[in-house]
C-alpha cells in the first residue's frame, strides 16, 4: 500500500475510527521496535532504529491527543502520515511501518 494510498483511507475516516486507527497503529509499532532488541537479554542491537520507533510513537500518540481535543491546529493527515514515513525511511525501518499500518487498517474492523 502506498503512502498516498493510506493517507487517502485514512482521511476518510470519521474521528472515532481515525482514534482507532492510530490506536492499533501505536500498539503495533511496540511490537516492531521489539525488533532492535537482542534477544533474552536487555540490550538493544539497533538504538538508532529503537530511538525512531519511539518518535513515530511520539507522533503517533500526540495525534491521538489532538484528534480526542478536537484541536484544529493538528497535524494534516498527509503531513502526519509523510513525517512517519520519512522517520522510517531514515531508519531503514519502512517495511515495519507499513505493516503496521497494513495491519492497523485490516484490523479496523466494520
Amino acid at each position: 500500500m502506498t503512502i498516498n494510498e493510506l493517507i487517502g483511507i485514512f482521511s476518510n475516516l470519521s474521528s472515532k475510527r481515525k482514534i482507532l486507527f492510530l490506536s492499533l497503529l501505536a500498539h503495533n509499532m511496540t511490537i516492531s521496535a521489539r525488533e532492535t532488541y537482542i534477544a533474552d537479554s536487555i540490550q538493544i542491537k539497533e538504538p538508532s532504529k529503537l530511538r525512531a520507533f519511539n518518535e513515530m510513537q511520539h507522533q503517533i500518540t500526540a495525534q491521538l491527543i489532538h484528534i480526542l481535543e478536537d484541536d484544529p491546529l493538528r497535524y494534516p493527515d498527509e503531513v502526519l502520515f509523510n513525517l512517519l514515513d520519512d522517520i522510517a525511511r531514515q531508519a531503514e525501518c519502512i517495511k515495519s511501518l507499513d505493516n503496521a499500518m497494513v495491519w492497523a487498517i485490516k484490523n479496523l474492523g466494520a
